[in-house]
């Protein structure tokens, strides 16, 4: 299985009294731009889209539900800040698919990386605002058995042509 992981992009600073209604910045709408193109231009195949159901990471994945209109796609509290990995690792086992991409927060995206890779959270990993990683793990997924095929920060999505 193929699991692109990505970082939801720059958010706004908001007087809002719930952090979960923030929304993207300019540049967080174009980051999540940049991250479609990308996929695009890499030819990347999904069969799920998972995110956070806070507006910033719903937001980020609006381009790439454009991009690939046959991907189920579904918000999941799964995703949210403090989640538990494991029960996200159970969910994506349980989505019979061969691709999917995984929207949300830090330190959850840097620590599914770890979790993935190393069986554990020591392994670091720097995920900043609209990253994107690809890990390939063989199904069932576990703790472990995956490996990093490749992190591509924003600023590299952002000036890749």
């Amino acid at each position: 299985m193929l699991i692109y992981l990505l970082r939801h992009g720059e958010a706004v600073s908001s007087h809002h009294p719930h952090d979960s209604e923030r929304s993207l910045s300019e540049l967080g709408k174009r980051q999540a731009k940049a991250v479609g193109a990308f996929c695009a231009r890499q030819q990347i195949q999904l069969d799920a889209i998972f995110s956070s159901p806070l507006v910033r990471a719903k937001e980020t994945a609006e381009p790439l539900r454009v991009l690939f209109p046959d991907a189920r796609y579904s918000a999941t509290e799964l995703l949210v800040p403090g989640a538990r990995i494991t029960s996200l690792l159970e969910h994506v086992n349980g989505s019979r698919s061969d691709s999917v991409m995984l929207i949300g927060h830090e330190p959850m995206m840097s620590e599914l990386v770890s979790v993935l890779v190393s069986g554990d959270r020591e392994f670091k990993v720097e995920f900043e605002k609209a990253t994107l990683a690809c890990v390939e793990a063989v199904v069932p997924l576990q703790k472990g058995r995956g490996f990093l095929k490749w992190l591509q920060p924003a600023n590299h999505l952002m000036h890749v042509d």
